[in-house]
């Protein structure tokens, strides 16, 4: 008895360090994911940041490009005219974050006398009656870079007369009249970045250095407020920061917006011409010790070991009946942790799985793949008027039906609700999807005859379908759902099959509660007055206000 007593006490020690160990290497497995988890969410973040900023920087160039076209084929233009051009482009409510737009003409000395003349004529800023208009600095040059036509929109404006081309020595000069460039400067406390583009005859930059001087016609600017930009783009994004960078030495630019907590990862996504952005957001520790999760599971494992092996110290004498109690415990609580209680189908976290090994399946042999995602109809209604009994009763029929309907290969699962998915490869597809979902859609045709209910009940379900690979189980899943979205917006008994387009509309109808969001707090909302007349004498009554949306991108 006592050598019984020993073999089993050591038994029991084995399964405490056997459990230890295992909550050890779940617990780090837990860290490993969560840390994961959270990089993988934070380079999403970083996508999403940094695609609002390339579009953004995208519209400046497009706006520099529209300016230039309108200098070229408007040469004669007045300030005048460029600003009508300025209000038909809706410059102020499409591009808030531009502060200055113009043009700056090079006048050779013998022009100067004449475009002087004319720029007093037509200024492009208010000037002193009698202002004499003198070059600044007066430095004998090949020629002057002098605005000539100017919108600002809040910015700083240089001098009318100042010679913007005289901050670059002559020796550099052909540097910036040769391309696009980016100028970062300060003005107070506010960073600006000015963005030139040269303009020559024709529109072809000459390929030397003296042909260039001698064809310059001047350039087109564009001066924006970085610091909105990034605000902007980190608008949504709670928890984040991000730190928008151009170029380097003198030319150096940073701007930050948002707030990031302490220890926080980072990631650099290049925007490209110089421009990067740096996104910081919250990064679990890959450690035990780091996450607060891991350290729950490992003292609840070492607790559920120690009761384990207490437990098989316990039974030991009766081994056979203990180790059939565990055996049959055990099988219990994996069918419970992989299967619905109500219809005894898998539930999500074994659909998940199953649907993984489908997708490798389907890389493996190359073999077609889909996910059926179903809900009924009008379900609701039943556990309104019937009660949740009936509604139970129905939901174990319909799975009863649902696996009756596919191939013993497929799988039918509950994922909660009304929502049953099915999962189809192989010879099953080899009609198509649709096929597969005519087929479930006809065996729920025939009235259900539930308990509570006087009549036979008539049921119909609306089917998103996904099919093909994807890369994991959660995206193809994800797929079908929204395809059952456009089903049940379509009719009832209906099959629709997923298309990236649902997915764009999904995404920016996201976008647009987002902005929805911050719409009233930016003071976007604004109203507009209508009269109403009577018809029959023609007399004003009164009048509707009716409330208006003005959206940064999109318009009213």
């Amino acid at each position: 008895m006592r050598h019984g007593r020993r073999i089993w006490a050591v038994a029991a020690v084995i399964m405490v360090v056997v459990g230890c160990l295992a909550s050890v290497l779940g617990a780090v497995v837990l860290a490993r994911n969560d840390a994961q988890r959270s990089r993988q969410s934070l380079a999403v973040t970083s996508k999403s940041i940094s695609s609002r900023l390339s579009l953004v920087l995208q519209q400046e160039n497009d706006l520099v490009t529209s300016t230039k076209a309108f200098v070229m084929t408007n040469p004669d233009a007045t300030n005048t005219d460029f600003l009508s051009w300025v209000s038909s482009m809706q410059i102020k409510d499409r591009h808030p974050e531009v502060r200055l737009v113009g043009f700056v003409a090079a006048v050779r000395p013998a022009e100067l006398p004449g475009f002087a003349a004319r720029i007093l004529a037509d200024p492009p800023v208010p000037l002193t009656p009698g202002q004499p208009y003198l070059v600044t600095p007066g430095a004998s040059r090949p020629f002057y870079c002098l605005s000539e036509l100017d919108y600002t929109n809040g910015g700083l404006v240089p001098p009318l007369s100042f010679d913007i081309c005289s901050v670059y020595p002559l020796t550099k000069l052909d540097t910036f009249i040769s391309g696009s460039t980016y100028v970062p400067y300060v003005s107070g406390k506010t960073t600006y970045v000015g963005v030139g583009l040269p303009l020559y005859p024709g529109g072809v930059v000459p390929a030397t250095a003296q042909a260039r001087s001698d064809a310059f016609l001047g350039f087109v600017g564009l001066t924006v407020s970085p610091s909105f930009i990034v605000q902007k783009a980190v608008v949504g994004h709670k928890g984040n920061a991000a730190v928008f960078r151009y170029g380097s030495g003198a030319s150096k630019l940073a701007v930050r917006a948002g707030s990031a907590p302490a220890g926080a990862g980072s990631t650099t996504v290049d925007l490209h011409n110089g421009w990067n952005v740096e996104v910081f957001g919250a990064v679990s520790g890959s450690g035990i010790l780091a996450n607060a999760d891991s350290i729950v599971l490992l003292l609840l494992g070492i607790l559920i070991s120690l009761l384990l092996g207490i437990l098989i110290f316990v039974l030991g004498t009766s081994r056979s009946r203990a180790l059939e109690l565990v055996d049959e415990r055990t099988e219990d609580l994996h069918h419970l942790a992989l299967h619905d209680p109500l219809t005894g189908l898998p539930n999500r976290a074994l659909i998940l799985d199953r649907i993984e090994q489908m997708l490798a399946r389907s890389r493996r042999e190359n073999t077609p793949v889909a996910v059926l995602f179903l809900d009924l109809d009008d379900f609701k209604d039943i556990n309104d008027t019937l009660g949740h009994a009936a509604g139970d009763q129905l939901l174990i029929e319909v799975g009863a039906r649902l696996a009756a309907a596919v191939r013993e290969e497929d799988t039918v699962g509950r994922l909660g609700g009304d929502e049953f998915v099915l999962l189809a490869e192989g010879a099953s597809l080899a009609d198509g999807a649709e096929v597969v979902a005519d087929r479930v859609l006809d065996v729920l045709i025939p009235p259900f005859q539930i308990a509570g209910s006087d009549v036979p009940l008539t049921m119909s379900a609306s089917i998103g379908i996904a099919d093909g690979g994807r890369s994991t189980a959660g995206e193809l899943l994800q797929n079908a759902d929204i395809a059952l979205y456009q089903a049940k917006e379509a009719a009832k008994r209906c099959a629709v099959v997923f298309v990236p387009a649902m997915q764009e509309v999904v995404d920016d109808h996201r976008q647009l509660e987002v902005d929805l969001l911050a719409a009233l707090r930016e003071d976007q909302f604004f109203l507009l007055y209508q009269p109403t007349i009577d018809l029959a004498s023609g007399v004003f009554t009164g009048v509707e206000a009716l409330l208006r949306w003005r959206h940064p991108t999109r318009g009213v």
